[in-house]
């Protein structure tokens, strides 16, 4: 009758993974007479976690610590204290808000935008008014087909006109910040710490309504 009220099923799931890769006998089955195989696949690690499973459901376990999407409204209000507020330089002004459109508009991470490199955008010679994106160094691109050609297309709005935003970056920041660098925000392996520390400016702004 006991609660599992330290750990959720996707967090023992998740050592269980773990364990797993140091087990010998990794892709065996548990063989419980025996003691012999992979010890976490044994039928009674799995009945754990879906007892654990099934607590979580009825709200008697730990509680979710899972990150929900960000709003839109939250978004625009992010972009307006980056553009607005004294606590970031010119640089990292236009640098971040140009980050986050293009993020936006890729959908993808800000691993993958720190990643891009400067030979990753190309102009379009079929549609003048885009830009030709590829992400060669995201998480999940393994293959080369996996890595298509994007296109890059302006908005009405200015706050989220990607190209507009590139543009004034690449304008003002883009000689600096590439001198020793290919990426095109500059710092291609350390700079998503950097970025992260900028978002949580914003976050924790009094100017940042949830």
């Amino acid at each position: 009758e006991d609660l599992p009220i330290y750990a959720r099923s996707n967090t023992l799931k998740a050592m269980k993974k773990q364990l797993s890769v140091f087990m010998p006998r990794q892709n065996i089955q548990w063989d419980s007479i025996r003691k012999e195989g992979n010890p976490t696949k044994a039928a009674e690690v799995n009945d754990v976690i879906k007892r654990v499973m099934k607590f979580e459901v009825r709200r008697q376990g730990v509680a979710s610590q899972a990150r929900r999407p960000v709003e839109f409204a939250e978004f625009i209000n992010v972009l307006w204290i980056v553009r607005t507020s004294a606590d970031y330089n010119e640089i990292d002004r236009y640098r971040l808000g140009s980050i986050l459109t293009l993020q936006w508009h890729l959908i993808g991470r800000v691993d993958d935008m720190m990643k891009l490199q400067l030979n990753n955008l190309s102009f379009n010679p079929t549609h003048i008014f885009t830009l030709i994106c590829q992400m060669r160094w995201s998480k999940n691109i393994t293959e080369e087909r996996e890595s298509p050609r994007q296109l890059l297309v302006g908005s009405m709005d200015e706050r989220l006109c990607v190209l507009l935003n590139l543009a004034v970056y690449i304008e003002l920041c883009g000689n600096e910040s590439n001198t020793n660098s290919t990426f095109l925000f500059g710092n291609g392996i350390h700079g998503e710490r950097t970025v992260r520390k900028l978002l949580n400016i914003a976050l924790e702004s009094t100017q940042f309504k949830k």
